[in-house]
């Protein structure tokens, strides 16, 4: 049986499925990847790159 964990963010979070970009700061290169959830706090998303929590990011959302 698998444990459900209880939501314990502050802002609840929207599945939003956008074209996204990200960029390291200070890096040359962007990622292109796919926005997964969106909140006032947040955007979820994976990449194929390890990027460390608190990494400092330029993102760009396609939301048209």
């Amino acid at each position: 049986m698998v444990n459900k964990q209880e939501e314990t963010r502050f802002a609840p979070r929207l599945k939003l499925s956008a074209p996204l970009r990200c960029q390291v700061r200070g890096s040359h290169g962007f990622d292109n990847t796919v926005s997964e959830n969106l909140s006032a706090q947040g955007i979820g998303f994976t990449n194929d790159k390890f990027i460390p929590p608190a990494t400092p990011l330029m993102l760009e959302i396609n939301l048209l």
